[in-house]
């Protein structure tokens, strides 16, 4: 018989919490008045690249797993990212609907930084000591 899963834990309720955010404020501000120009003095391909890792990230560390704690297979996890790297699609797609423009190149900046957080989930869950 399998072992049951492990209850979560306030780090994952955090986790889980904080990429619920991410994720509102991600559509909210994709579908939002588009910014007259940058005020932060950073590109916007970059904002779009560290948005998608840092969502990508906490959804994979907060749903998937995350070190100290069992994780689901790397299929699940590439599953996830490409739901994540879709929904930003989509996402892009609806802007056309609120009079933004849409640009093929911040979707590419979306699924570059969704995939350097794939990545960066994958090392950690391998370099990390299991939870026995």
């Amino acid at each position: 018989m399998p072992a049951s899963p492990e209850p979560p834990t306030w780090v994952d309720g955090v986790l889980r919490a904080g990429s619920v955010v991410l994720t509102l404020g991600i559509v909210v501000l994709s579908l939002g008045p588009a910014p007259e120009e940058p005020t932060i003095g950073i590109s916007d391909k970059v904002i779009h690249g560290l948005s998608y890792f840092s969502l990508t990230l906490a959804v994979l560390l907060a749903w998937v797993g995350r070190p100290a704690r069992p994780a689901q297979p790397l299929r699940i996890a590439l599953r996830v990212t490409l739901a994540i790297v879709s929904g930003g699609g989509l996402v892009e797609l609806a802007q056309t609907l609120v009079s933004r423009q849409t640009e093929a190149l911040d979707a590419l900046a979306n699924t570059a930084g969704a995939g350097l957080a794939l990545g960066l989930w994958t090392v950690l869950m391998r370099v990390t000591p299991k939870q026995t």
